[in-house]
């Protein structure tokens, strides 16, 4: 297939215009036809070298999907989301307005485009490539141009696209560039929306209803590297869970928040019955009793029957009416998600 396209950013163009060209580009790659403009997909199936590399967990992945969006909205390409371990994107959410699935038809016709591999992963930890990244910004070289692109990256790039230049641009197209949390929601509610089925469906209902009979909830994530599954050094130590608690009792105390229920997410079963046990003397607690897994530093075969877990959590954390934090980005995405900061971030 061949592709004739103008990578020129656009700026004004609708973002009813951009969804009716990705439908128009589906049914090209399904027919086989010329393309009208470029691909752009995010995966999360990165090799260098032929060998299996990270590209992180979670919270990471969503980054790098809705910077993706960004970069295909500001270089007119089709854009794509390929995500499909340990198990597809598409089982917890599915797609709004744009059509990001890669269908059986669509992943035959893009098995024949010769793509480029744009590798940002990490890329604000290394000084060098961040520097050559940031030089590339305003004009988006480093997204070849009038070639198919297959995207790699774990960031959410709000601040590289103000840098950029490009703010204006994408608010000319309905994205809101005001604040980083105000932004992933935009992108977030404009890709996503969460669809949990069966035993999923059921406890995401479980927990409503108890939300539901408290005046205000607060949620608790702590990440600590599991319970012997990973180790992460730079993560909160378990030995200091009583910190969590006390980070939600004077939370509550501080804020005189009156019925009010605690939702708690770790990847640790051990400080989680601690916690729970100590806030539950004053304050209601839900929890569910299996945890969520790293999605990359877990076993395979328990991450893959645990990752509906951790989309399940991630959007209940979301619901809460207030967020308290430890390190790591999963509680932060969740407060992104209705366009807020985390209320308290401890250490």
């Amino acid at each position: 297939m061949s592709c004739a396209g103008d990578l020129k950013p656009r700026l004004g163009i609708s973002y009813d215009d951009y969804v009716r060209s990705q439908h128009r580009a589906i049914n090209e790659l399904v027919n086989g036809n010329e393309l009208s403009r470029p691909v752009l997909m995010f995966s999360t199936e990165r090799k260098i070298n032929h060998q299996e590399m990270n590209v992180g967990g979670f919270a990471d992945r969503i980054k790098g999907a809705l910077s993706g969006y960004l970069f295909g909205l500001l270089t007119n390409r089709s854009y794509f989301i390929r995500w499909e371990r340990p198990i597809p994107l598409r089982r917890d959410f599915k797609q709004r307005k744009l059509l990001w699935q890669i269908t059986p038809d669509v992943e035959r016709a893009l098995a024949k485009l010769e793509m480029n591999t744009v590798d940002l992963i990490d890329i604000e930890l290394d000084g060098a490539r961040r520097s050559s990244f940031e030089q590339q910004l305003h004009s988006l070289a480093f997204l070849p141009k009038d070639r198919h692109v297959r995207l790699h990256t774990n960031s959410f790039m709000f601040n590289q696209m103000i840098v950029g230049g490009h703010g204006q641009e994408l608010a000319a197209m309905g994205v809101e560039m005001t604040k980083e949390s105000l932004c992933f929601q935009s992108c977030f509610n404009r890709l996503f929306e969460y669809n949990p089925d069966g035993s999923t469906a059921i406890r995401y209902q479980r927990f409503m209803s108890w939300k539901g009979r408290q005046s205000q909830v607060v949620g608790l994530q702590i990440r600590t590297g599991g319970d012997g599954d990973w180790n992460d050094p730079e993560m909160f130590s378990k030995l200091r869970w009583e910190i969590a608690a006390e980070a939600v009792e004077n939370f509550v105390r501080l804020n005189r928040l009156g019925n009010v229920g605690v939702f708690i997410t770790t990847d640790s079963d051990e400080i989680k019955s601690k916690i729970a046990e100590r806030l539950s003397r004053k304050l209601d607690v839900f929890y569910f009793l299996d945890r969520a897994l790293h999605l990359e530093r877990s076993a395979e075969n328990e991450t893959r029957e645990r990752a509906p877990v951790v989309a399940l959590e991630n959007s209940l954390l979301s619901e809460c009416d207030f967020i308290v934090v430890g390190k790591g980005g999963f509680g932060t995405i969740a407060a992104w998600r209705k366009g807020r900061d985390p209320d308290v971030i401890f250490v």
